[in-house]
């Protein structure tokens, strides 16, 4: 697990994977969890909107706009004013402000010079990014629900 951020309809999870069943795999999480939730509060139907979407991460520039796309979620959302105020994400663990094990930081880190540089680069101050390809606006693009 890299990253990973669960908003009220939907989540992201952005995962290493060494096989390509990664598409069952999903099935079967999703469908023993949405039973498990079903069950414990006495509700039918599904949990999340839209359809699992597994997409291929080619490249280092795309690891990193992923990853601040998924932890920037609940800001776009509206939910919260910043990311640090959402704590069903890992953005949590990245910007230092808690000590969790599920995200493999080093992966999306060792793009950076330093932990400075992640975090900066992390937060929703949009004159702070790096600007991005054609090709990788749309496929971020490609992953937004609500567009």
């Amino acid at each position: 697990m890299l990253a990973y951020c669960l908003m009220p309809n939907h989540y992201h999870l952005l995962v290493r994977c060494k096989t390509d069943a990664v598409s069952g795999a999903m099935q079967r999480l999703s469908m023993a969890y949405t039973k498990a939730m079903n069950r414990r509060f006495n509700r039918v139907g599904s949990l999340f909107q839209g359809q699992f979407q597994a997409i291929v991460v080619d490249s280092e520039e795309y690891l990193s706009h992923l990853t601040r796309y998924i932890h920037l979620n609940p800001v776009k959302a509206g939910i919260v004013a910043s990311p640090k105020d959402w704590e069903f994400s890992s953005y949590l663990e990245y910007a230092g402000l808690r000590a969790g094990t599920l995200p493999n930081l080093d992966v999306v880190r060792q793009r950076f010079v330093s932990e400075a540089a992640d975090q900066a680069f992390l937060m929703p101050d949009e004159h702070s990014l790096p600007t991005m390809t054609k090709d990788l606006a749309t496929n971020l693009k490609a992953l937004m629900l609500d567009e």
